[in-house]
């Protein structure tokens, strides 16, 4: 298997075949903030989980809708039905996997 050059703007040996873009995908930062969110409220840590939720806001498209439901379910959770209610709104106004969408956002 032939080793491609580096594209960067730092030149690196072919044996190096440049491993930086490579560490870079290997650990989605939002997603796992999801999974974390989500295994903090089957523990029922409240607080910790919004955080962690609230952390991974800019998480992909086709993630949107489980993270703003599971925001929702988490303040539904804190007694804070206001706040609860707003983001189950939210999940509902979530357009990213409409049927009636011939290319939704979700898959690009």
């Amino acid at each position: 298997m032939a080793l491609r050059a580096c594209r960067s703007r730092t030149r690196c040996s072919p044996r190096q075949a440049c491993r930086r873009p490579r560490r870079r995908a290997a650990t989605n930062v939002r997603t796992f903030a999801l999974l974390e969110g989500s295994i903090l409220a089957a523990e029922r840590r409240y607080p910790e989980a919004l955080e962690a939720l609230e952390h991974a806001a800019g998480v992909q498209a086709s993630q949107q809708p489980a993270l703003l439901q599971k925001k929702a379910e988490v303040l539904l959770a804190m007694r804070r039905p206001r706040e609860a209610a707003e983001a189950f709104d939210a999940v509902l106004a979530d357009d990213t996997r409409s049927p009636d969408d011939s290319n939704p956002r979700g898959y690009l």
